[in-house]
């Protein structure tokens, strides 16, 4: 690849298929997270790889709201990560990570933004897309490639008016 996808560029371009109301934003972007990371670990549970990268590419999408909503700045590049676990662990460390997360979302909305410092949901976003990095590569492909098969679902549906809606057949 001769560009490296930063998650920034991603976040930017992922927004415009953002449909959510923005003060939704906080909850919307945690619960889509947990939810889509389910959806993950049942993919990977089937061993349905085409599954497991799509849904891959759906946790990346709310990784970036969630980002985009908490006005975070995360300088990580979607490139290749060697893994340092064996797949069955990068999956639950997925599931694990996603849940703190949510944790700390919850925490910020109950007690107010002070209450999490944007550095501890930062430390933990990066350590979600190091995993997901390191998921995707032991897919045999990289996480730019996985934000770029997103991106180009994501400006299907939109151009065929189904953004709103459920399912992945869509």
């Amino acid at each position: 690849m001769s560009e490296i996808l930063t998650f920034d560029d991603y976040t930017r371009l992922a927004a415009r298929t953002a449909v959510f109301p923005p003060e939704a934003g906080p909850y919307y972007t945690a619960l889509g997270l947990c939810s889509e990371v389910g959806e993950l670990a049942e993919a990977n549970a089937a061993m349905d790889a085409s599954g497991v990268r799509a849904e891959l590419g759906d946790a990346l999408w709310y990784v970036a709201m969630l980002a985009r909503t908490h006005h975070l700045h995360i300088g990580f590049h979607l490139q290749r990560v060697e893994p340092r676990h064996d797949g069955d662990e990068l999956f639950i460390k997925i599931v694990a990570l996603s849940g703190y997360v949510a944790g700390r979302v919850k925490k910020r909305i109950r007690d107010g933004d002070d209450s999490v410092p944007d550095k501890v949901i930062t430390d933990a976003l990066l350590a979600l897309l190091d995993i997901m990095a390191q998921a995707a590569t032991y897919l045999g492909t990289d996480l730019a490639t996985i934000a770029k098969e997103n991106l180009a679902k994501l400006a299907d549906r939109a151009e065929r008016g189904v953004l709103r809606g459920s399912g992945d057949h869509r």
